[in-house]
């Protein structure tokens, strides 16, 4: 009986100890989802920045997007480089005032111009802020790591279930595996670079087998000044 007694008090105090150890990872885990989220948050609160954002299948670069941002007044420009072939790409630029959003399509030399309330607005102000896409990556968040960079800051890696989404018209699906990256700076604390990369299931549909998508930013509240070129007053307006 009494060694009855003394194996149940064992089992016992291995639950509680069990319990405790998955409640504290499980606490510092949400830590440093929220120490992460902060981050990315604070982007819309800087007064001006640049942004590159590239997009790479099997490592070779599909997408190119450098852009520079300013809050107030709401002035952003984007120029895009994306790939048709492997000798052509398609490029173009766009410009958001505050009232008006330019397109300058580079191939043809083409301008348009649309309002805010035009349909393609919303696709278009996504490739300038693609937060609302990290940030929905952080909620399929599995495992995450935060490992610290001797003066400088904290590298975040992030092990993400498998999910479905889509940025820049790029569908993310069938993946055996994806990762997301963040480098965070200490004081202030501010997101500086992610990487999210994402590998498929094999398929011989498809020409690659890994996605890497990433985003660094730079000129924080320093960023050039935004000049609309004379061209743009000539644009057609879209219907």
């Amino acid at each position: 009986m009494a060694t009855w007694i003394k194996f149940c008090t064992i089992i016992a105090v291995w639950a509680i100890f069990f319990i405790s150890a998955y409640s504290l990872f499980t606490s510092r885990s949400n830590e440093q989802v929220m120490t992460l989220q902060k981050a990315m948050n604070q982007v819309n609160s800087w007064q001006s920045y640049q942004m590159v954002q590239t997009l790479r299948l099997n490592n070779e670069e599909e997408v190119h997007i450098k852009s520079t941002s300013h809050q107030d007044p709401y002035l952003a420009h984007v120029k895009s480089r994306a790939r048709l072939t492997d000798t052509e790409d398609f490029l173009f630029e766009i410009y958001f005032q505050p009232d008006v959003i330019y397109v300058h399509t580079v191939n043809s030399n083409a301008w348009n111009k649309a309002d805010y309330t035009h349909p393609m607005t919303g696709e278009l102000e996504g490739m300038k802020d693609p937060m609302v896409f990290w940030l929905r990556m952080l909620k399929h968040s599995d495992k995450i790591k935060k490992l610290e960079i001797p003066n400088d800051g904290y590298h975040f890696i992030v092990k993400l279930r498998p999910f479905r989404d889509e940025v820049h018209g790029f569908q993310f699906n069938d993946m055996l595996s994806a990762q997301l990256e963040a480098w965070v700076s200490k004081e202030p604390v501010k997101i500086e670079r992610m990487k999210l990369v994402i590998d498929y299931k094999p398929s011989i549909l498809r020409r690659y087998d890994q996605v890497t998508y990433s985003v660094t930013f730079s000129s924080i509240n320093h960023a050039p000044t935004i000049l609309l070129p004379e061209q743009a007053y000539q644009a057609t307006t879209l219907k």
